[in-house]
């Protein structure tokens, strides 16, 4: 190169390096270490972190659900399949529940981690948050197996829904395909429960989704009675 061209690009000032590109917070491998170790603590701890570092309008839940480690697993299934039952809860706590089209094969029956899905699942169904209803149906499917109903008396969420008058949760799992005559251990269906309660427009619900309303209690103390033997004398 000649002199001249030398002092040409000597004026120049040298190209501006590119900076790094970031990567996902670090908050993320912590989560999928907690989750494979089992460590609820800090699950939470990581959780309320990554919030403070999203964009204004990002919603935490939605951001731990889409979250994937190099094997494509969402944290709900490393703490599965890593039988990380204490982690699965607290990730389920915090909303960290993957988008399923179809039921997951890692939510096994039986297993401890289905059983602590299924147990949000009704808290969720009791506290009406229809949004968080519908994505455990997703993973767990609308109709609960055996094994699910056990531990709560045979009770369905549907059971749950018509009892404590969640009508968007109730809506939600009707929607999903719940069945709508689903008898508990007593033969107590949803349309006992909520006409029990006097909610009528869970009565109203689930009528329209098909409830039997000529369905008597098979056993226990309201033994052969109809939904309408339970109504409140103040149901419209």
């Amino acid at each position: 190169m000649s002199d001249d061209a030398k002092g040409r690009y000597a004026d120049e000032a040298e190209p501006p390096e590119q900076a790094e590109e970031e990567g996902p917070p670090e908050e993320y491998r912590v989560l999928f270490a907690a989750a494979e170790y089992g460590r609820a603590d800090i699950v939470a701890s990581a959780a309320a972190a990554l919030k403070e570092k999203l964009a204004p309008g990002e919603d935490l839940a939605e951001a731990l659900g889409a979250a994937r480690n190099d094997d494509d697993a969402s944290l709900l299934e490393k703490a599965c399949s890593s039988n990380k039952v204490d982690a699965v809860r607290a990730l389920l706590r915090v909303g960290a529940i993957p988008q399923a089209s179809t039921p997951v094969a890692w939510l096994e029956e039986g297993s401890a981690c289905r059983a602590a899905a299924h147990a949000e699942l009704m808290q969720q169904v009791a506290l009406g948050d229809a949004g968080r209803v519908t994505k455990l149906l997703k993973l767990l499917g609308p109709i609960p197996r055996l094994s699910d109903a056990a531990t709560f008396g045979g009770d369905s969420p549907l059971h749950w829904a018509a009892s404590f008058g969640q009508e968007t949760a109730l809506a939600a799992l009707l929607e999903a395909g719940a069945d709508a005559n689903a008898g508990n251990d007593d033969g107590v269906t949803p349309l006992h429960e909520a006409a029990r309660a006097g909610h009528a427009a869970c009565v109203s619900l689930l009528l329209k989704g098909g409830a039997d309303a000529a369905l008597r209690i098979s056993d226990g103390p309201d033994a052969g009675k109809l939904p309408a033997d339970l109504a409140k004398n103040d149901m419209p």
